[in-house]
């Protein structure tokens, strides 16, 4: 039963981590206080991830990729309406964002369009979520949207995207191509 879910593993696990991290966002914000009121929730870094796990997805769904964040909306929005309603404000603006840019620079190498799109996505995500955090109240009381917060959470969005660059720039060209000749 679980091998045909195994061909679209990022599919999968990108719609898990959409889930996952509103339930942390809900019920376990864990806001840090930083200077000039800003704020920052260690939770942004998995955002950076998802937004690479999105990159993955697409290669595997292509254009369906929106499948799988349809049905982690959806279960983001049976927890809790306020985040989802944020979160979708965010996503509509950042993922398109990140599909444009992910999608029209196929010429360039895989790791490349991670980098480039997660420079795009991250920044919408981390300004319309913020706002939208405070605007649709998700924790009553609770506000969090500044420039200092905005900067800190796109910085930690892009770690991950970093990260996949960098590991992909170092792999030899010819790996990929041995390592699934022996599969």
């Amino acid at each position: 039963m679980l091998k045909p879910l195994s061909r679209y593993k990022y599919s999968v696990a990108y719609t898990l981590s959409i889930v996952v991290v509103c339930l942390l966002f809900v019920y376990s914000p864990l806001l840090i206080s930083l200077p000039n009121e800003a704020s920052f929730s260690p939770w942004a870094i998995l955002v950076g991830f998802w937004f690479v796990l999105r990159d993955f997805s697409q290669r595997e769904l292509g254009h369906k990729v929106f499948i799988p964040m349809s049905i982690g909306v959806l279960v983001s929005y049976i927890t809790s309406p306020a985040y989802a309603v944020a979160s979708v404000t965010a996503w509509i603006v950042s993922e398109l964002g990140d599909w444009a840019v992910y999608t029209f620079l196929t010429k360039k190498p895989f790791h490349q369009r991670i980098l480039l799109s997660s420079l795009v996505s991250a920044p919408l995500d981390s300004l319309v979520f913020l706002w939208a955090f405070d605007f649709f109240e998700v924790i009553p009381g609770v506000q969090i949207f500044n420039l200092g917060s905005v900067l800190v959470a796109s910085a930690a969005k892009l770690l991950a995207a970093l990260a996949i660059y960098i590991y992909y720039a170092k792999q030899p060209k010819n790996l990929k191509k041995v390592a699934t000749k022996h599969v």
